[in-house]
């Protein structure tokens, strides 16, 4: 287990990590996510003793990496994965996976776990990206480090590669039963291969969670549109906890919400159902009446944007509901999830 308290790291006066807290359960998989400039891959290094921390503490239980009291890289027994592979041109994939390594049974296991049998004898120039990534991961994994720390692994990668090999990395982790922080900008990949979610601005943790709480129950706006598509929507939370939106025919009791008056209500675009006007309802004043603005094809689905009263929503749809611009809809919230409810912005 990794515990990190009040930790800060300058750049000369500039603070570039204020006051983080967290901790890394044994065998947990934590993503850490944010803009460029957040303090991300900062966090990695000072993890990994690359940087000097201004303050607090990184403990583990072999060590506890203070202002005054520092531990060398090497001291640490830290395995990192970077997104350039950093392998060496000179030496073939066994020999790269097991440099250094006095025992190559350790090696063997990750050449054979990790499909790495027919390169053995392979030279690091004459393989695929996602054979090089494969192949230092399997030089980390190798090593038996008491943590892992993942500094944005798969960028360099076609996307086409990306899906099945992050895949392929986090069974490798929970195979291996080592801890990691994942630093990564792709939201869809933080919040399908993380146990947890960190989010990160301006050097300060947003949330920490679950991915699924992050993603549906965020803190603030900030996290909510950081790991997705969002809507929000004015709306007014009476004495009596009750919700109205009159342009949605929406009504709805928050009986768990503190908040009172004026509020934004989120909404994702998977949130709602759309069903074509054609002119035939027999009632003129169906609420959720709107026109669609914008459509952008996404390969197994589609996101609109649909002009609802003064509202602009962002709508995802099946690939196969096909919507002209400027045809007439009807828009209703079909979720069936708790809306999250935030402070207005």
């Amino acid at each position: 287990m990794i515990t990190i308290n009040n930790l800060s790291i300058k750049y000369d006066r500039t603070t570039v990590v204020d006051s983080l807290n967290l901790e890394l359960a044994s065998d947990e998989i934590l993503m850490l996510v944010g803009p460029t400039g957040c303090g991300k891959s900062t966090i990695l290094k000072a993890l990994a003793g690359l940087i000097p921390i201004a303050d607090g503490e990184i403990c583990h239980q072999d060590w506890q990496a203070t202002t005054t009291d520092f531990i060398a890289p090497e001291k640490r027994n830290v395995g990192m994965v970077f997104q350039d592979f950093a392998l060496f041109p000179h030496l073939t994939v066994e020999q790269n996976i097991a440099f250094r390594l006095t025992d190559n049974s350790q090696a063997d296991r990750w050449i054979e776990l990790l499909g790495l049998q027919a390169f053995r004898h392979v030279k690091p120039n004459n393989l695929s990206g996602g054979q090089k990534q494969r192949v230092a991961l399997a030089r980390t994994l190798a090593h038996q480090p008491a943590f892992v720390l993942l500094d944005e692994p798969l960028s360099n990668l076609d996307a086409a590669l990306k899906d099945d090999l992050r895949w392929e990395i986090r069974s490798a982790l929970k195979t291996a039963g080592i801890p990691a922080i994942w630093v990564t900008h792709d939201q869809e990949e933080a919040l399908s291969v993380g146990d947890r979610v960190g989010v990160l601005r301006a050097g300060k943790l947003e949330q920490i969670d679950q991915p699924e709480r992050c993603y549906n129950e965020p803190v603030n706006h900030f996290v909510a549109r950081f790991l997705g598509e969002t809507n929000f929507i004015d709306a007014e939370i009476t004495a009596d906890k009750k919700c109205i939106i009159d342009a949605l025919g929406y009504e709805q009791v928050f009986d768990e919400v503190s908040l009172l008056g004026k509020v934004d209500l989120l909404l994702r675009p998977e949130d709602f159902s759309v069903e074509i006007n054609d002119g035939q309802d027999a009632e003129p004043s169906k609420k959720g009446e709107g026109k669609v603005f914008s459509m952008r094809y996404e390969g197994s689905s589609r996101l609109y944007q649909i002009n609802v009263g003064d509202n602009l929503l962002k709508v995802r749809t099946r690939h196969d509901i096909k919507l002209a611009e400027g045809q007439s809809v009807y828009l209703k919230i079909t979720t069936t999830k708790p809306i999250t409810v935030l402070k207005e912005e």
